[in-house]
């Protein structure tokens, strides 16, 4: 990726083309860093072709790059670092001196993208939520009405238990009465077998 940024003509480079800068990513996450190669007229049609380089430096790493690209990847003014592609990068080995307004400016884009990235959580999560909450009054409907089928199951049994403990009674009083008559019948019958013998 690093020999895109460089002049395929010697003759048409800068003296500066001949040195190069050490550019250190002290971050946490990879710097990719898009920077212009092509000539004034490539420019000037709009960057076609392979007018651009992509320069990546891990975390932790360095890359040496020609020393014509320092404003772009560092803008600097008075020796203070006041923009460019890469403001954060260390330049050979030395912390940057970056403009105040500049890293309040980076921290509000910081905090901008933190908050839409919370967004997104909170909507994730709230859809989350939702889904769990739909699931348990799901849940509590398949309930209730398992409960209600199981009241109505009971409810018809106990009326079939007490139709059946009347009917029961009503047998077991129909038997007693059957027996009291049959009881009542045969004294009776006792009573007249013996007048006969009398006589």
């Amino acid at each position: 990726m690093l020999d895109d940024l460089r002049y395929d003509n010697a003759e048409e480079a800068p003296l500066e083309q001949f040195t190069s800068t050490i550019w250190k990513n002290p971050t946490t996450h990879t710097a990719r860093i898009k920077l212009y190669v092509g000539d004034g007229r490539t420019r000037k049609n709009g960057g076609k072709g392979t007018a651009y380089g992509l320069l990546e430096i891990p975390p932790g790493e360095s890359r040496s790059v020609s020393s014509e690209y320092d404003e772009a990847i560092q803008t600097t003014r008075d020796g203070v670092v006041v923009g460019g592609l890469c403001p954060w990068l260390e330049k050979n080995g030395v912390e940057p001196r970056i403009d105040p307004r500049l890293i309040a400016k980076e921290e509000l884009q910081t905090a901008k993208a933190t908050a839409v990235a919370v967004g997104e959580q909170n909507a994730a999560l709230e859809a989350s939520l939702e889904a769990e909450r739909s699931e348990r009054r799901a849940l509590a409907d398949k309930l209730a009405e398992e409960q209600a089928a199981r009241a109505a199951v009971e409810k018809r049994l106990a009326e079939e238990r007490t139709a059946m403990e009347k009917r029961l009674a009503a047998l077991e009083k129909a038997a007693k009465e059957g027996a009291k008559d049959a009881g009542a019948g045969g004294g009776n019958k006792s009573a007249d077998d013996k007048g006969g013998s009398k006589g």
